[in-house]
């Protein structure tokens, strides 16, 4: 009875730290299909363990969910859309849509995550601006994958990425940090690298702030497939689970 008692009481304890302790995963899968699997770097990276996705295209105002499939309450995406070829500034209220290529159309990409994504809805080689909005406050680190297209092939390519957090929307990227992406790695069977065929980084969001990504490579369109977003357990919290649990174990001796 003991032990039974024991185990309960230590279930309870574990669900009361959840939300502090263990990290909270968002898997967004953008595109018109949504995938179901675990081929991801945040996967490959031990931080996802879970199948469920957000499948979506267009700005997604609510109806998130964890990899657990557990409704996520506050979140929002907003895409923007380069206002013109070079030019680095970005407009949320342009449309952007789905598109696709196929496992062979280009060297990058073999699960089902990524042959189909998010581009700008119209003409042009244009960026694509991803905002994340509704995080609560905290340590975070991101997943993204994504290529450059061409008109025609949406053959993979090289191409940069930069991110930045506001609690405004951010529209112009001209003096933000790239990262270069070469993509030059295939990734079958979790054959994710990072720096090469996705970038991985951390962050710190406070009371308000949100996170702005944007993808171009000039000449040609940018490109999103996927994004992983992986809270970071506090500290604090790790360290008052351990104490807690065995002054538990102590007490029903």
């Amino acid at each position: 009875m003991k032990s039974f008692m024991l185990t309960v009481l230590i279930a309870v304890l574990l669900a009361s730290f959840a939300g502090s302790v263990f990290a909270e995963v968002i898997l967004m899968d953008f595109g018109s299909a949504t995938y179901s699997g675990t081929d991801s770097p945040a996967h490959l990276a031990g931080v996802a363990t879970g199948t469920t996705w957000n499948g979506f295209a267009t700005d997604k105002a609510s109806g998130f969910v964890d990899e657990n499939n557990v409704s996520v309450a506050g979140l929002s995406v907003d895409f923007g859309v380069e206002t013109g070829a070079g030019l680095r500034t970005v407009n949320y209220a342009l449309g952007t849509k789905s598109a696709s290529a196929g496992h062979t159309s280009y060297p990058v990409f073999d699960n089902a995550a990524q042959v189909d994504h998010v581009v700008r809805d119209g003409s042009g080689t244009l960026g694509l601006a991803i905002a994340v909005k509704g995080l609560t406050a905290g340590d975070y680190a991101f997943y993204l994958t994504g290529f450059r297209g061409d008109n025609s092939g949406n053959a993979a390519r090289d191409y940069n990425v930069a991110w930045e957090i506001s609690t405004t929307d951010v529209t112009d990227f001209n003096a933000s940090a790239f990262t270069t992406l070469a993509n030059t790695t295939k990734s079958p069977a979790g054959n994710w690298i990072a720096g090469n065929n996705y970038l991985k980084s951390n962050f710190t969001l406070s009371t308000g702030q949100n996170l702005y990504l944007y993808l171009d490579s000039p000449g040609f369109i940018g490109v999103a497939n996927s994004l992983a977003i992986v809270s970071i357990p506090e500290p604090a919290s790790l360290a008052l689970l351990g104490p807690a649990l065995l002054g538990l174990m102590r007490r029903r001796r």
